[in-house]
Formats: structure tokens, C-alpha cells, sequence
């Protein structure tokens, strides 16, 4: 009797450990598909919605203190987006921002500086920015403040009025200030056919001689110093840095117009019109008209130079800027409005 309970015992146990093993299988079964779907469904790894900034609000030259270091930092237009750049070197070497966030709501602002990579934060309140950077690690304090000349302003170029020659990286070409309309504008050419680019956010500090202006065709930041009738900088494109400098073409003086005195017949871009020169007490002057139903237009900064025949003047009621060359009894060239160049042409008046 005991041997049969034994051999019992013995045929009985395979089926028992199969019948565990298939509740244990059972049971593991829903945790293991749990595990797997988890993943998928986890919106933390999602990456964060791409926004874009607007620095309107904070555009412009900061002075910024990062751990008791001095330095600059600068935000602008860049083409068609903004940018960032800061600097802590005196001899100019920016260091270009990424990851640039800034709510104007609440003041908030994020940016990296990659060369080191250091991240700050921090809050605007009135003209200033607090608060921490991380670097290696470890968390420092910085500052910084609107510098008092880039404080919203009307800016005023009479100082560097007029065409300069400049070379950008060894590359000639011409930069030049002028009145158009109610306000001061510039731009730059370094095309033989004259098509001008007009600039953008243009600082000139009269008193220091600083000046700063944006290409935005190519998203091209130059800032620069004044020293002796000669401007020396760098330029900042897709963040790399190039020397610049530029002189007067031509040194301010009175205008001599008895030359081209009178009226001419002009064509501008398909567009009959008058144009004239003449004597005001003085000085000479010009205005120019498009239709005869409605008075003249007159003409402001106008150069003509009686050696080489190349004359300038701008039609501030639409801030044209015009620009060509006299050969005989026949002026030719191009004029700019609204960043769009065209050509004109004028002659004599019978």
C-alpha cells in the first residue's frame, strides 16, 4: 500500500507544475503588454511645440554684467528672424545666441551661448534683465541694462549724411545715409549695376561715433567705430565675423548746379515727368513733377559733381533716392523706392 501512494504521488506532480506554470504565464501576460504600450502612449518624451519669438520689445544693445564680467549683448533682425548675439571681449569678438525665448507677457527670457555652452534665464522689469546662468554646472547671477543711447530714440545721421566708400570683408562697394521722407534711411550696394539694399535698424551715436546697421537682404549685422572721417568695424553673417571700413566718397561741400540749370524732360520707370534745377537766393535747389495737375515735389540732398557728371537727389514725398550720370545733354542711371531699384533717364528741355 505504500509503494502504490507513492507511485501516485509521483504521477500526479507533472501535471501540477504544468498547471502552475500556466497560471503564472496567464497572470504575467497583461503587465507584459502594459509594459510594452507604455512607451507609445508617454507624452513626455514628445518634443516640445516649436514657437517662434518676437524681440521687438528688447531690440536693441544691452550692457550686461554675467558674474561680475562686463560685456554687450544685442538683440536684432537677421533677415527674415531674430537673433542674438553677446560679447565679453573688447576687441569685439561676438559669440552668436541660440535658443532664444522671450515672452513679452510676463518678461521671461531664455538663450544659449554655445561657444561655452551657458544657458540663461531670466525676468525683464522695466529696462532690465535678473537672473541666473548655468555653466559647468554651477549657477551664476547676471544682469543687464538698456544702454542709455539705445534707449528708443529718433536716430539722426547729419553727421554721416552722404555716400561713403566701403569694403566689407575686401569686398568695394558703396554705403550711404540720407533724408527720405520724415525720416533717415541708408543702404548699401555692392553690385556694379547699382541695385542698392536698403538697411534697417540703424544706431548712430554722434557723441562716440558708434554705429551699428543690418543688411537684411543677407541678414548681414555691421557695427563699427567713427575715428577721423573713417568708419572700421565688423560684420556678423550665418555667425561668422568679418572686418569692414568705409571713407567719405566725397567730402561735404556746397553744390554747384549751373551746369545742369533748367529744365529736362524725364522718364522715370515708363513715366513721363519734369525735372529742374535753379537758383534760390544763395542756394541752388531742384523739384520735380509727375503730373501737371499737381504741384511740384522739391528735391532734397542733391550732389552734382561738374568734373565726372554724377549727380544725386532724393524725392522725399515718396522717399526716392535717385542717382545716374550726365553724358552730353542726357542724364541716365537708376533710383530706389520702397527696396526696389528702376531706371530714369532725362533730357534738356528745348
Amino acid at each position: 500500500m505504500k509503494m502504490s501512494h507513492r507511485k501516485n504521488a509521483t504521477t500526479r506532480s507533472p501535471f501540477v507544475l504544468l498547471l502552475l506554470f500556466l497560471l503564472v504565464l496567464i497572470f504575467l501576460s497583461p503587465a507584459c503588454v502594459t509594459t510594452y504600450e507604455r512607451p507609445i502612449q508617454s507624452y513626455e518624451q514628445q518634443p516640445p511645440p516649436h514657437r517662434s519669438i518676437d524681440l521687438r520689445n528688447i531690440e536693441g544693445v544691452w550692457s550686461i554684467t554675467s558674474n561680475n564680467y562686463p560685456g554687450k549683448l544685442e538683440f536684432h533682425r537677421a533677415g527674415n528672424r531674430w537673433a542674438g548675439r553677446i560679447n565679453f571681449d573688447p576687441h569685439q569678438r561676438w559669440d552668436e545666441l541660440t535658443d532664444i525665448f522671450f515672452d513679452p507677457r510676463t518678461g521671461e527670457i531664455q538663450f544659449t551661448r554655445p561657444t561655452y555652452g551657458t544657458r540663461y534665464s531670466g525676468t525683464l522689469s522695466g529696462n532690465h534683465f535678473a537672473g541666473t546662468f548655468t555653466e559647468r554646472g554651477l549657477s551664476y547671477p547676471w544682469e543687464a541694462s538698456r544702454e542709455l543711447a539705445d534707449l528708443p530714440r529718433l536716430v539722426d545721421l547729419r553727421m554721416i549724411q552722404g555716400l561713403w566708400h566701403i569694403t566689407s570683408n575686401s569686398n568695394p562697394g558703396k554705403v550711404e545715409f540720407y533724408w527720405a521722407r520724415n525720416r533717415w534711411a541708408g543702404r548699401i550696394n555692392f553690385d556694379p549695376n547699382q541695385r542698392w539694399d536698403e538697411l534697417s535698424d540703424i544706431f548712430f551715436n554722434s557723441r562716440t561715433g558708434e554705429i551699428q546697421f543690418t543688411r537684411p537682404t543677407y541678414g548681414t549685422r555691421y557695427s563699427g567705430t567713427l575715428s577721423d572721417g573713417r568708419f572700421t568695424g565688423n560684420f556678423t553673417e550665418r555667425g561668422l565675423s568679418y572686418p569692414w571700413n568705409a571713407k567719405r566718397a566725397l567730402a561735404p561741400r556746397a553744390i554747384d548746379l549751373r551746369l545742369i540749370q533748367g529744365f529736362w524732360n524725364m522718364t522715370s520707370n515708363t513715366y513721363p515727368g519734369r525735372l529742374e534745377f535753379y537758383s534760390v537766393g544763395s542756394h541752388w535747389a531742384g523739384r520735380i513733377n509727375f503730373d501737371p495737375n499737381l504741384p511740384w515735389d522739391e528735391l532734397t540732398d542733391i550732389h552734382f559733381d561738374s568734373r565726372t557728371g554724377e549727380i544725386q537727389f532724393t524725392r522725399p514725398t515718396y522717399g526716392t533716392k535717385y542717382s545716374g550720370t550726365l553724358s552730353g545733354n542726357r542724364f541716365t542711371g537708376t533710383f530706389t523706392e520702397r527696396g526696389l531699384s528702376y531706371s530714369w533717364e532725362a533730357k534738356r528741355s528745348r
